[in-house]
């Protein structure tokens, strides 16, 4: 993506001249608003891994111990508890979704804001935009259109693998609660 980027910027310099700084301008301020997005949607999703693992963690406990629950008559308390673990979750994972559709919402609009400046900054240079220039700048700009359009998938993706090679390490790398004998095999 970035080599596409790179050569598609490349050659709308040379179509549109100087005016083609503002796409490049407005491809560079999407970066800090991916790198924003992406915290928050991180910070988010290692909130739904937890209320995740407590939600199974607990099913575990119930369903192990469901003679004495139902001995005991402790259903609805149980359930109750069960369904604030659903809620919990249910409310992260809505804010997650709420938050990668605004990520999809902006830069699927970002392409199109790239040729508008690109154009309205060409425009008011003093050149005339001919039929010829706008269409084989709209290709320049489809080409552009990919890369900017998968970075926020791209950027879901790595957060969600962050997330999952951070929980995975934390467990690998937990202290041992048996310590393990160093004897020689025999």
């Amino acid at each position: 993506a970035p080599y596409q980027m790179i050569i598609a910027l490349y050659f709308l310099h040379g179509q549109l001249g100087p005016s083609s700084y503002a796409a490049f301008l407005v491809c560079l301020m999407t970066i800090p608003l991916s790198g924003i997005l992406s915290g928050r949607m991180k910070k988010i999703q290692t909130a739904v891994s937890n209320l995740r693992d407590e939600r199974v963690k607990f099913s575990n406990e119930v369903l192990g111990g469901i003679k004495f629950i139902k001995l005991q008559a402790w259903e609805g308390q149980y359930e109750a508890r069960m369904n604030d673990l659903r809620d919990r979750e249910l409310t992260e994972l809505r804010k997650y979704q709420i938050t990668q559709a605004l990520s999809g919402f902006i830069f699927t609009g970002v392409p199109i804001i790239v040729a508008v400046s690109t154009f309205a900054v060409y425009v008011w240079l003093g050149n005339e935009l001919d039929v010829a220039t706008a269409l084989t700048s709209l290709a320049l700009f489809d080409l552009l259109r990919f890369p900017l359009f998968m970075l926020p998938n791209v950027i879901n993706n790595l957060v969600e693998a962050k997330v999952s090679v951070d929980r995975v390490q934390s467990f690998l790398l937990e202290k041992e609660t048996i310590p393990v004998a160093i004897d020689p095999l025999t």
